[in-house]
């Protein structure tokens, strides 16, 4: 992670949800300007640990009970406003591609955003399709009576 071309920040958002649950949303960019050579696993490993260390040390200071329960992942319990008891995983992964082909984390990107949207407008089809159905159910229901 250290280097003259590699950068790392946070962004840290705290809100409430619309079920009233207050959350903090932790965002975080790491850059590195490189040419795109596939990682070592040595080097895969280390860039992983230090950012299992990162969050950990950072949830810690935020007063969170952090513990690893594997070699890439971290969890700490939760608590809702409402009493709820809950856990949030963190998994680290770093990518390595394979050795024919680099890992494509934006292509990768554009995919999900292409899924999503096309998620979307299945369940605005389905809806519509549902009122339209209600629609003419009522209608009948009204001519038969």
């Amino acid at each position: 992670m250290s280097g003259n071309n590699s950068q790392i920040f946070f962004i840290v958002r705290r809100g409430t949800s619309k079920k009233g649950v207050d959350f903090s949303l932790i965002v975080l960019y790491y850059t590195y300007r490189k040419e795109v050579i596939v990682l070592k696993l040595n080097t895969a490993n280390a860039i992983r640990a230090d950012f299992i260390k990162l969050f950990a040390d950072y949830l810690t200071q935020k007063g969170e009970d952090v513990g690893l329960i594997n070699s890439n992942t971290l969890n700490f319990p939760i608590v809702t406003n409402d009493g709820e008891e809950g856990w949030v995983e963190i998994v680290v992964k770093v990518p390595k591609g394979t050795k024919d082909e680099d890992y494509d984390g934006y292509g990768r990107r554009e995919q999900y955003a292409i899924d999503c949207k096309a998620k979307a407008e299945k369940k605005a089809k389905a809806e519509e399709a549902k009122a339209k159905k209600i629609a003419k159910d009522k209608a009948r229901r009204e001519k038969s009576e």
